[in-house]
């Protein structure tokens, strides 16, 4: 590994960063870069996110991470509830990454400044210096998720940027 790296695609809400996210990952993936992570995908309902998914970017194996309507074993957090099988999945691929791999983790936000759902994950894994990382954010959280988390020097990219030319920043940086 060259360097370790943090990497970073904002946008507004609504805006495209999973899809972006998606979009990256598939030229890594062409170019033999190893990587683990997840993304989640919100669906929309009268204009409202209704619920979001959190889905293996590498086997894109699904479970319900939220909704907004209240369930026996769901965990409140804002206006959502959150499944604690979805959130253990996500805390173990940050948890236990294989060294050198790619982490990708779709998104960082409120409920971690708060100190909530992936907060401490998070943490652990951008202090890790065996894997370089690559989250969204919205622009508003932007320079709090930064200066919250201790992230120093990351590369940001808007999500519309062409996705070639981030992947291959990306390349250029971790290899």
């Amino acid at each position: 590994m060259k360097n370790r790296q943090i990497f970073i695609i904002t946008g507004e809400q609504g805006e495209g960063k999973t899809t972006k996210l998606k979009k990256v990952a598939a030229k890594l993936k062409a170019q033999n870069v190893p990587f683990t992570g997840f993304l989640a995908e919100g669906e929309w309902e009268n204009g409202v996110r209704k619920t979001f998914t959190i889905s293996d970017i590498n086997t894109g194996e699904k479970k319900l991470l939220c909704t907004n309507e209240a369930g026996e074993t769901l965990i409140p957090a804002g206006r959502f509830f959150f499944s604690p099988e979805a959130l253990d999945f996500g805390k173990q691929v940050m948890r236990h990454p294989e060294k050198g791999l790619l982490v990708i983790v779709d998104e960082i936000g409120r409920f971690e400044l708060d100190g909530k759902i992936w907060a401490n994950a998070f943490q652990s894994l951008i202090k890790d210096l065996d894997n370089p990382v690559l989250f969204t954010v919205r622009k508003k959280f932007l320079d709090e998720v930064i200066t919250h988390f201790g992230i120093e020097d990351p590369l940001i990219f808007n999500c519309n940027e062409e996705d070639y030319a981030i992947a291959q920043a990306i390349i250029k940086n971790i290899f």
